[in-house]
Parts: C-alpha cells; sequence; structure tokens
C-alpha cells in the first residue's frame, strides 16, 4: 500500500514547536527555583554545622552537583527563550541587556566588566540569550580580580560583538569546537545551544584568541549606535 502524501501543515508544526519550547522553558524556570534554594540550604548547613573531613567533602560534591544542575536548567530556559524568538528586530539599550545579564551571573558585583553604551537594533531575546551564554565563559572562574570586556561595533548590517577576558579558559573540547569544529560529547548544552541558534539567525560565534586568556566574537544582523564618551 502506498504511503499517503505529506500533508503536514508547516504553519501547524511551527507552531507545536513553539508551544513546546514555551511549556520547558516553564518548567524550567519552575526547576530553577528549587535548585537554587538547595545549594542555599547546603550553604546554611556547612556555615552552621561541625563536620569532619569526609562530611565537608561530600557537602561541597551535594553543592556542586546543584549548581551544575542549575546552571544546566537555566542553559535550556534561555535556549528556549532564545530559539522561540519570533519578534522583529527592536532598538534598545545595549547597557541595560549588559546591566541585567550581570545582576544574574555576578550579583555580588565582584568582577570589573568594560563595555559601551549604545542603542542596538535586533532581536533582543536573541541578542541576551547569545550573550548569557558567552558572559558565563567570560566570568568563570569569578574571582574579586575577573575582568572582561565587552566590544561592540556594526557594518554592512551586522552587529560586531567581541567578548574577552584575561581570567577564563575554555577546554579543548570548547576551543576546538569554537573553532568550527564538530559536536563531541562533554560539551555544555548552552555552548552547542549558543552556536546553532546564531547561525540560524544568520550569525557567526568564533574564538577569535585561547592563548592568553579567551576571546570570543559574535556577529548577528543589525545596526547600532554607540555613545562616543567624552
Amino acid at each position: 500500500m502506498p504511503r499517503p502524501p505529506n500533508t503536514t501543515d508547516p504553519e501547524m508544526t511551527e507552531t507545536n514547536v513553539g508551544d513546546a519550547l514555551h511549556m520547558i522553558s516553564l518548567a524550567g524556570h519552575q526547576l530553577r527555583g528549587p535548585l537554587r534554594n538547595i545549594r542555599v540550604l547546603l550553604d546554611l548547613l556547612q556555615d552552621t554545622a561541625a563536620f569532619n573531613p569526609d562530611q565537608v567533602e561530600l557537602f561541597d560534591a551535594m553543592r556542586a552537583m546543584a549548581h551544575r544542575a542549575e546552571n544546566a536548567v537555566g542553559d535550556v530556559v534561555t535556549h528556549c527563550l532564545t530559539a522561540s524568538d519570533d519578534h522583529g528586530a527592536t532598538t534598545f539599550a545595549f547597557q541595560d541587556v549588559v546591566n541585567h545579564l550581570l545582576d544574574t551571573l555576578d550579583p555580588d558585583q565582584i568582577a570589573y566588566v568594560e563595555f559601551p553604551s549604545a542603542h542596538v537594533t535586533c532581536q533582543k531575546a536573541v541578542l541576551a540569550g547569545l550573550l548569557q551564554c558567552l558572559m558565563k565563559r567570560c566570568l568563570t572562574p569569578l574571582h574579586p580580580l575577573a575582568r572582561a570586556r565587552i566590544g561592540l561595533s556594526a557594518e554592512d548590517g551586522m552587529l560586531n560583538i567581541s567578548l574577552s577576558s584575561q581570567d577564563a579558559n575554555l577546554s579543548a573540547q570548547e576551543a576546538q569546537f569554537l573553532a568550527g569544529g564538530s559536536f563531541k560529547p562533554g560539551l555544555s548544552f548552552g555552548l552547542i545551544s549558543a552556536r546553532e541558534i546564531c547561525r540560524q539567525k544568520g550569525g557567526t560565534i568564533t574564538l577569535a584568541n585561547c592563548s592568553d586568556g579567551v576571546e570570543l566574537e559574535l556577529t548577528l544582523p543589525g545596526s547600532a549606535e554607540i555613545e562616543v564618551s567624552t
């Protein structure tokens, strides 16, 4: 018996995918709170009780697992919000997006991050999601002497954003992947997601330098009016 013709409605498929991404994003938001609470409770328990060295090591491992799980869920939420953004380009303050991300990634204001003031026009959720993923890598490890710089320019309908830090380190797998390599087990979901979404949106993510810290370059369709400091 011959197979029936494919009658899938492309618009319906896109709607279903969008709904699925939205539901995954909601579920992720629901999970992040409990995971964060678990990590905070573990910190409180370790600070208020006396443990032998084996118990301290166990608490450190539990806290690290909760932190990794929280980051993984956060990457999934970011992917869903970024991939499902079907809004057109809007104009907004670049520095507001960066400051909001820093409030999330560095709430205690430990690191020093230099970035320009500008009004950019592009898909805001896409830019924010990609920046969040790359800023995580430039602010890891996070310590009082951490320094990072975000550069911004625009040319021929493309935004050019650079993120650099002498403190950050990429694994050999991550460096190879950002240099155009193929997927390999062990790569973070956030990095894989960022490169794929960037490609879908007509941009690129490349590793400009890995010999002295990390320098990443992001291109994305858009324009910018950069404020000149006086």
